[in-house]
């Protein structure tokens, strides 16, 4: 378990927790950790959904919740975070639709979220991440077209 106590560790710039068998979910109190660059707390075995109060840490750069049990939607306070080159949302079993909100992440270089239970369709508006290289969303169940915006 994730104790909701890390989220006084206020001066923390990085918080790696990966490649455990942590369980539980993630606290709602690491927002309180507002000059974290790095969260990485992939393979591990959380549960419960992504809490959006992180979307007020703004200095956030890679954000890594991969290979976890993860449900729930992604949430729109993700697209706040502004200085991630990195968000990594895949292998889990997160629902709803991408939020067009992320489109506000201009610096995001990858943006992966494959094998989830995304539906609806890609959102036109992600057309303005040109930085992005990397763009996984294969093995959800989105329909329609993919959007001239992102060729």
């Amino acid at each position: 378990t994730i104790p909701s106590q890390l989220g006084a560790l206020t001066a923390a710039v990085e918080l790696m927790l990966l490649d455990n068998r942590l369980s539980g979910t993630v606290p709602s109190e690491l927002k309180a950790m507002t000059k974290l660059e790095a969260l990485e707390m992939d393979d591990n075995l959380l549960t419960g959904t992504i809490p959006s109060e992180l979307g007020a840490l703004t200095a956030m750069t890679a954000f890594y919740l991969n290979k976890n049990r993860l449900t729930g939607t992604i949430p729109s306070q993700l697209g706040a975070l502004t200085a991630a080159v990195e968000l990594m949302l895949l292998d889990n079993r997160l629902s709803g639709t991408v939020p067009s909100e992320l489109k506000a992440m201009t610096k995001l270089e990858a943006l992966e979220m494959d094998d989830n239970l995304l539906t609806g369709t890609i959102p036109s508006e992600l057309g303005a991440l040109t930085a992005m290289t990397a763009f996984y969303l294969n093995k959800n169940r989105l329909t329609g077209t993919i959007p001239s915006q992102l060729g």
